[in-house]
């Protein structure tokens, strides 16, 4: 039966997932939703094809399981330049990207702890599997800190702090360098296979990586309790040594991760 473009359009707009990532603005401004939600779906070939070559010896399933990695990984940065780059941002991104990407990296995380427990044995699955751990709770804490700054922010009658919360709210150096090392670690750790360089080329860029992340973490929390202690100093709160005291412990913190990396 043939169907008018109009209900044909109407019909997929039922779908529950792609709703909104189909009918938000033009065709181009769903080019950044569409590779977010591809980058979903590759995540799944991967682990099959790496369970494949991996756990039952079918070395061919390593080639694809590479490939779905490749167009897994890099998209996470591709879809949020084309949106920044070319205006595309839609309300679809804004709330589905940052979830679609801690879904992904939790997959990948958990399939790699599984295969380095495999491979090398309990005790390196644990320690990659705190470490990665330690990774989430500083995103969640950043996460959550600068959502309570903006609240806050938003009842204060202060523009200048509203523009401090923006400014500091956006991803540093440190945060994007993180995210892209711990990445290409875990492509290594993939490409190497059988190699004998595989665990110490994953091991020195995975820890590189999350030097980065606690950096950035820290960095984070400077810049959000200075911006606290002006809110509070504004309603009179009455946190101020405390506040003070974080400040320089955090500082402290950095200084001492800084020295940590090894370049």
């Amino acid at each position: 039966m043939n169907l008018e473009r109009k209900e044909v359009m109407r019909l997929i707009t039922y779908l529950p997932y792609f709703k909104t990532a189909i009918s938000y603005g033009t065709r181009r401004q769903n080019i950044p939703n569409i590779i977010t939600t591809f980058r979903l779906v590759f995540c799944f070939p991967f682990i099959a094809f790496e369970t494949m070559a991996i756990f039952f010896e079918q070395p061919w399933f390593h080639i694809p399981g590479l490939v779905a990695l490749l167009l897994c990984l890099p998209s996470d940065k591709l879809d949020g330049f084309l949106a920044r780059r070319y205006g595309w941002i839609t309300d679809w991104g804004k709330k589905w990207d940052p979830i679609i990407d801690a879904v992904v990296i939790g997959i990948i995380n958990v399939f790699t702890a599984v295969v380095i427990v495999a491979m090398f044995g309990w005790i390196w699955g644990i320690v990659y599997s705190i470490l990665v751990f330690l990774v989430i709770v500083r995103n969640g804490i950043v996460s959550q800190g600068f959502k309570y700054l903006h609240e806050r922010a938003k009842n204060s009658d202060s523009p200048d702090v509203q523009s401090m919360v923006e400014k500091v709210s956006h991803v540093t150096d440190w945060g994007k360098w993180s995210t892209a090392i711990q990445m290409t670690a875990i492509f290594c750790f993939f490409v190497l296979k059988d190699s004998p360089y595989q665990a110490i080329t994953f091991t020195v860029v995975f820890v590189i990586g999350f030097s980065f992340s606690m950096i950035s973490g820290v960095d984070y929390g400077i810049k959000g309790v200075s911006i606290a202690r002006v809110l509070w100093q504004k309603e009179n709160f009455p946190k101020q040594r405390e506040a003070r005291y974080l400040f320089k412990t955090l500082t402290w913190v950095k200084s001492i991760l800084a020295r940590a990396i090894p370049f």
